[in-house]
């Protein structure tokens, strides 16, 4: 996998750029790139960047549809590498009737997932809604540290987490499993 760090002049971006490094030294099947803020516009096409952020890529460097915004730590961890596993190979296993209703959402769906890394019901959310998007090219996630982006928290006026925004309009919480994602999804 590549995963480029999309970062500024932050002390939070700093913290992107060792967390890439650090997890880059441990293993040869991840690279990385950082990319500052306004050095390559070309870079942001296929999406919005909210600094900072770690974007997935494959080894061909095709956006995979996943972005973290924030540093992945606390209880988001696990979902994040859960994630890179999920997207280096075959992954988990998804019931195939659930893998036959991801493959068929058949329009762009972009889903905003807000956690606190604090949350324990938060990872499940991240690694339903990263393997959704994993599986299905139309879909796409940005996970949002609440505590680095007041601006989403105020936008939606979220009082609680998990959240997620489908589309930026529909608003849901609480703790999801994929089928119950997939619902959500196909209403």
């Amino acid at each position: 996998l590549l995963l480029k760090g999309y970062v500024d002049n932050t002390s939070i971006s700093s913290e992107v750029e060792s967390f890439l490094k650090e997890l880059a030294e441990i293993t040869p099947k991840i690279q990385y790139k950082i990319i500052k803020k306004d050095q390559d516009t070309a870079a942001f096409e296929h999406h919005d960047v909210a600094y900072p952020s770690i974007a997935l890529y494959d080894e061909q460097e095709q956006y995979l549809g996943v972005q973290f915004h924030g540093v992945p730590g606390g209880h988001e961890f696990n979902s994040f590498i859960v994630t890179l596993y999920n997207a280096a190979g075959p992954g988990q296993p998804v019931d195939p009737d659930l893998l036959a209703g991801i493959k068929a959402l058949n329009h762009p769906i972009h889903i905003k997932s807000v956690v606190s890394l604090s949350c324990t019901m938060c990872p499940e959310v991240v690694m339903s809604a990263s393997r959704i998007a994993l599986e299905n090219d139309k879909v796409k996630l940005d996970i949002f540290d609440m505590a680095h982006f007041p601006e989403i928290r105020d936008k939606y006026q979220i009082k609680s987490v998990p959240c997620m925004i489908f589309n930026d309009k529909d608003v849901h919480f609480g703790k999801k499993n994929i089928a119950q994602m997939l619902e959500l999804l196909q209403s």
